[in-house]
């Protein structure tokens, strides 16, 4: 299961693009809390220390204890719910805290892990993982790091669903069961192979004519004569 971990906060007065920057210059990173019946507000991170929570952690969906600075509730369980980063340089600009209760169900993507040697891969098979990552539903306590998912049965063609993946007790998916989440599909033929596919039998075919053409040509003399 998910162990979350202690962040320090800080709540912000002030709000806004200027604002934003100057924290981003100072080495925090803005953010914005909100959920669990209560009023909305800016608050700021580290952004050392979120980057090496952020790098721990399996999915971008995580829990953390946050100790907001300024707060009436100097302490939230919050899901790390949306990071914004530049599309650029990958810099984290923007966080969405969403405060949630340990008896309320929460709703997170937690990332798909595949494990062990699919039979029909040997066989010249492709793996194609239909999701990455899957949305469940759970309290906050039984939220998992990851669903590992064991190919290791898995022949030519076979494919496995959500129904046939086992969730830790308490975590349910929000997919239909019948959605499939990785296949073995049958090797592709790339267009390089089929171009060389077809100039060689364009070759063959040309060679067999001009074989059969002399054939043809003493035939047609044997006929005039």
């Amino acid at each position: 299961m998910s162990k979350h971990v202690t962040l320090n906060a800080q709540k912000r007065t002030t709000s806004g693009t200027a604002a934003a920057r100057r924290s981003r210059r100072a080495g925090l990173i803005p953010g914005v809390i909100y959920g669990a019946r209560q009023d909305e507000y800016p608050i700021q991170v580290d952004a050392k220390k979120f980057g090496e929570i952020l790098r721990a952690s399996a999915s971008e969906n995580f829990l953390v204890d946050l100790k907001i600075e300024g707060a009436k509730e100097a302490q939230k369980l919050a899901l790390v719910q949306d990071i914004q980063q530049h599309p650029i340089n990958n810099q984290i600009l923007h966080i969405d805290f969403n405060a949630v209760r340990e008896d309320t169900e929460i709703h997170a993507n937690v990332p798909i892990h595949l494990t062990g040697e699919a039979p029909g891969v040997k066989a010249g098979g492709v793996i194609e993982q239909q999701h990455h990552e899957i949305e469940v539903h759970c309290l906050p306590s039984n939220l998992p790091d990851s669903i590992e998912v064991d190919i290791g049965e898995l022949e030519l063609s076979d494919t496995l669903q959500i129904g046939d993946l086992a969730f830790p007790d308490g975590v349910l998916p929000t997919l239909e069961s019948d959605v499939i989440v990785v296949l073995i599909s049958e090797p592709r033929v790339s267009a390089a192979d089929q171009a060389a596919d077809d100039e060689a039998a364009a070759a063959s075919a040309a060679a067999s004519a001009e074989a059969a053409a002399p054939a043809d040509n003493k035939a047609a003399e044997g006929d005039a004569g």
